[in-house]
């Protein structure tokens, strides 16, 4: 803050600005960027609706895949890796990270989804290191992380029941020991839909997206905090 009118004059000329920095999610209609899809995902809804309607019918007309959680490509290469990496941290307490930081191109859900679909008695390529020099096969058990587990009863919401099935997930949430602030966002979310008796796709696929953050958020805080 300059103190003279005289010196702001003379500075005038000269200032370059404070440019923000952008943040991860860049809105493609305007300036704004944000931290979470979630959040350009709002920002879309409230001040650029037709382009988001755009986007939702170009998805809803593209060919649906085919069932299963795990839609992401994953190359040869990039699954041998993975084998490796989870046998080097299987004992580390964040080990999403930890192999995050050795498939950057990938998030931390694809990389916990796939190590889950992982099969037994996996043959991986040799790995050349100070360690050994000679080809070697691993076996690989289902990895089980509670953190990011969501159970199966609570993936889908019942035709009957929605308090159950309410209470399934706020289960979860409290026994991953989550954020108080972030639990009780999500519970109103949650008591809203149940109160309403009809879910709609929209207010449906936000509390999905508001859990995968939540969840994913919380581990990575859980890491950088023990580091």
């Amino acid at each position: 803050m300059l103190p003279k009118l005289h010196g702001v004059r003379c500075h005038y000329p000269k200032c370059k600005q404070i440019i923000p920095a952008k943040k991860e999610f860049q809105c493609a209609a305007c300036a704004e960027s944000f931290d979470t899809a979630l959040g350009l995902s709002m920002h879309e809804r409230h001040k650029h609706a037709e382009i988001r309607n755009r986007k939702r019918k170009e998805q809803a007309e593209r060919p649906r895949q085919k069932a299963g959680r795990n839609l992401s490509v994953w190359t040869e290469e990039e699954v041998a890796l993975l084998v490796r990496l989870n046998k080097r941290f299987k004992n580390d307490k964040y080990p999403n990270v930890r192999i995050k930081e050795h498939l950057p191109q990938k998030t931390l859900k694809q990389i916990s989804d796939k190590r889950r679909t992982l099969i037994k008695n996996v043959n991986v390529p040799p790995e050349i290191n100070e360690d050994s020099e000679q080809g070697f096969d691993v076996e690989i058990v289902e990895i089980q992380n509670p953190e990011l587990v969501v159970p199966v009863e609570a993936q889908q919401p019942p035709n009957e029941n929605m308090n159950i099935w309410k209470d399934t997930i706020k289960n979860h949430i409290i026994q991953s020991n989550i954020n108080a602030e972030y639990f009780n966002n999500i519970n109103k979310e949650l008591r809203d839909i149940v109160s309403t008796k009809a879910i709609e796709a929209e207010r449906l696929e936000n509390i999905i997206l508001q859990l995968e953050d939540l969840i994913l958020k919380d581990e990575k805080e859980k890491w950088e905090t023990s580091h």
